[in-house]
């Protein structure tokens, strides 16, 4: 993934944002996730805020990592095989990204279509693309779906 140094930059000074208000950013998240996919809300135990919370702490394990693609790339493969193991399909990762530009809106750090929004969302599909990738075996041939196109994500 080869982002620009003015990408990194907007994407990390987000982050921030998001981090200082982590409980709000992960319950925007997470009401739009279940308003646009409520099939996808018993993979969820009850504490949504302890998710939340996993997730915010993963989106920073993701943005400290963004300038080092090779070890990026390793710890995506090991939290793609988790989410294999929680049930989660090639066709998930559009809707969690979705829900994940609906946050960053949300949390006033993007306009739509701003270069914010564009940055996330380049930086979402290579990581998205590479744990559908690293995952494509362990996905059973019956859940097996295509790849979905880039018109399909955002």
């Amino acid at each position: 993934m080869k982002l620009s140094i003015r990408e990194v930059a907007g994407i990390r000074a987000s982050f921030e944002r998001i981090a200082a208000d982590a409980d709000q950013a992960g319950e925007l998240f997470y009401r739009r996730l279940f308003e646009i996919a409520p099939q996808v809300r018993p993979m969820f135990g009850d504490d949504i805020v302890q998710q939340a919370r996993k997730l915010i702490n993963t989106l920073g394990v993701a943005v400290s990592m963004i300038e080092q693609w090779e070890k990026l790339e390793t710890a995506l493969e090991d939290l793609a095989r988790r989410h294999v193991d929680y049930g989660v399909l090639p066709e998930h990762y559009p809707i969690v990204g979705k829900a994940l530009v609906y946050m960053i809106r949300e949390m006033s750090l993007s306009r739509p279509g701003g270069e914010i929004e564009a940055a996330w969302i380049k930086a979402y599909e290579a990581m998205s693309d590479h744990m559908i990738a690293s995952t494509r075996d362990a996905v059973a041939p019956a859940a097996e779906t295509s790849h979905p196109s880039k018109s399909d994500r955002f």
